[in-house]
């Protein structure tokens, strides 16, 4: 199955190559050490040591439209070879990004790399590393000076086929938003899912999970002022902090009973010292969260998480960091060091 699979991206790319003189190629490496010391009943200790690779190729249709196709695999050092599966890319893209175009529409469809990012809270970070594409559809669209001056706007729209086996007897998708409306230094970002479970049980019936969150967040960056150099040239002014404080609503239902609430206050500070190095802090207080796909620190109720991180390289094509972090869980202290790496070629 293996060498079927291989030779069909092999005649696929040679088929671009002879259609197209605009072959167009991706290559991603991350290297990811991910150690996380927990000692809660939330938290799962676990240490996340490997290497991920993916490579794209493709052609343009015309200047707003490609065709791309590839394979992305992850390798966890210790395990047999082979033991995860590769993970197919295979879609198509729209981008109307020209400036004198508003908005600006980028369209995916297929089995593409991830583009939307929700917060930790509500997306834990190891599903990254296990689920690198979406499958199915990711529109965005972003428009700048919208309505006023220095008033943009941004929004994802994201439905995602999360079905992993036993075809068949097991269906499952998330369907969300996420995106910002920013005017200066004042902004308001806005994310929301819900999530849908549904598995064949031992009594020939299903068990079907209904889950779901969402989030307004309101906040404020804070920059340096403007300096000139020697030229009397005015530069532009450094991002120094951002503040964020919301709300965070979840809701879960396994059917037939009734469906679980939850409500709080989430809050985030980051302070940024330098380009290299920055600090971070997040708070949730309120009722313990429903949530399969979000961070299980969160179930607490009561979490306090400080991050400190250097960044090493930050390109566009290398990209790596080290992140300290500590979680306080209802009063007692947690560890976690991540060491990352990414390069793209």
């Amino acid at each position: 199955m293996k060498k079927v699979i291989l030779l069909f991206f092999l005649l696929f790319g040679v088929i671009c190559v002879v259609l197209s003189q605009k072959l167009h190629t991706h290559v991603h490496y991350e290297c990811i050490a991910d150690n996380r010391e927990y000692y809660s009943p939330y938290g799962f200790p676990q240490t996340i040591f490997g290497s991920q690779a993916a490579f794209e190729a493709g052609f343009t249709i015309d200047s707003l439209e490609r065709i791309m196709f590839g394979i992305n695999y992850l390798y966890i050092f210790g395990t047999p070879i082979f033991e995860k599966p590769f993970v197919p890319t295979l879609y198509y893209s729209y981008a109307q990004n020209k400036e004198n175009t508003k908005p600006h529409i980028t369209l995916y469809l297929g089995s593409f790399p991830r583009k939307t990012f929700f917060p930790l809270v509500m997306y834990t970070d190891s599903l990254y590393y296990f689920r690198p594409n979406t499958q199915g559809l990711n529109v965005h669209v972003k428009n700048t000076d919208f309505l006023l001056p220095q008033l943009s706007f941004f929004q994802n729209f994201v439905f995602d086929w999360m079905t992993l086996e036993n075809y068949g007897a097991k269906e499952e998708f998330l369907v969300g938003v996420s995106g910002k409306l920013q005017y200066k230094h004042f902004f308001i970002t806005d994310n929301f899912y819900y999530q849908h479970r549904a598995e064949d049980n031992v009594n020939a019936g299903k068990d079907i999970i209904d889950n779901g969150t969402y989030s307004i967040m309101f906040g404020k960056k804070f920059y340096s002022r403007n300096k000139t150099n020697s030229n009397e040239t005015i530069l532009e002014p450094m991002l120094r902090a951002k503040l964020e404080v919301g709300n965070l609503f979840t809701w879960q239902q396994i059917r037939p009973q009734n469906t679980e609430y939850s409500q709080g206050l989430l809050g985030a500070f980051t302070l940024y010292l330098t380009k290299k190095i920055d600090m971070a802090a997040t708070y949730y207080i309120g009722d313990k969260t429903h949530l399969i796909l979000g961070d299980p620190l969160y179930r607490s109720g009561n979490y306090l998480r400080f991050d400190a991180s250097y960044t090493f390289k930050n390109t566009h094509r290398v990209y790596t960091y080290f992140t300290y972090s500590l979680h306080c869980i209802q009063g007692e202290i947690n560890h976690s060091q991540k060491l990352y790496l990414r390069v793209a070629i």
